[in-house]
């Protein structure tokens, strides 16, 4: 072989170890990223009941909740 088509093979087996490698590192990774995504959404979701629960208390019976009284909530 040339010296030419040694640097291209040469280039290209390093190429694959590059890929190969970032392959099995996602492989790795993406698992814990979605179970930290899912965990995300599950408190968002938990804050969002909490101030949906404040904004309808009522502090007593007959007295109108803080979304009746405010124009924000």
């Amino acid at each position: 072989m040339s010296v030419g088509e040694r640097v291209v093979e040469g280039a290209s087996s390093v190429w694959q170890q590059i890929l190969s490698y970032l392959w099995m590192s996602a492989k790795s990774v993406l698992p814990m990223f979605s179970r930290v995504f899912i965990l995300s959404l599950v408190i968002q979701r938990a804050a969002a009941e909490i101030v949906l629960r404040i904004v309808e208390w009522r502090p007593k019976p007959d007295f109108a909740a803080i979304k009746d009284v405010s124009a924000t909530g």
